[in-house]
């Protein structure tokens, strides 16, 4: 089976929004509730806005089978809560202000990535898809450069902190969010 890549812009503009927003109504992730909002009440506007683009991984028969989404976004750390490969990895790859003592580079963010539940196999693994991340940016790379390929990942969910460490991310802070009680690992890789 073949996958193919859309930009949910790209699909808007082929499809129209009626047809878009059936396909992206199938989508189905429950372990995790935020993904399911977040693809059916925001990546639409998101994508038109220019904020972050999402892009639909289509199969053969054309079924929405997993998403995720990119933007750029500044990345600034305090010196404080760096330590060891991350702290070295700061080092070469980032600007760091003295006058702040803080770290700072404007990395790529993955904001959102997910396969539908609604299909169990496994024919479209989660690493493919990080792939296909690393392959739309480094063109982009190339462009306007930058080196850091950063995401948040819930701290309760070890399998897949263990999923990024596999696709070579390195944990280099926690952030505890007020709003929704979760602490997450922010993890980076370099291009």
């Amino acid at each position: 089976m073949t996958f193919n890549r859309f930009t949910l812009l790209d699909l808007l503009s082929i499809l129209g929004e009626e047809k878009v927003q059936k396909l992206i109504s199938s989508f189905s992730c429950p372990k995790n509730g935020e993904i399911c909002q977040f693809i059916n009440n925001n990546a639409t506007n998101f994508a038109k806005r220019k904020i972050t683009v999402t892009h639909l991984i289509l199969d053969d028969a054309k079924r929405f089978r997993a998403f995720f989404s990119l933007t750029h976004k500044p990345l600034s750390i305090s010196e404080e809560f760096l330590t060891g490969k991350a702290k070295r990895i700061f080092e070469r790859y980032t600007s760091y202000n003295p006058l702040s003592k803080r770290y700072e580079a404007s990395g790529f963010l993955i904001a959102q990535l997910a396969k539908n539940f609604s299909y169990d196999d496994d024919e479209l693994s989660g690493d493919s898809l990080i792939e296909t991340i690393i392959q739309i940016l480094l063109p982009i790379q190339h462009e306007i450069g930058g080196r850091i390929l950063y995401l948040e990942c819930d701290k309760s969910k070890p399998k897949l902190l263990d999923f990024y460490k596999r696709n070579k991310f390195e944990p280099f802070k926690e952030r505890h969010d007020n709003k929704d009680g979760v602490t997450y690992v922010q993890m980076l890789r370099v291009l």
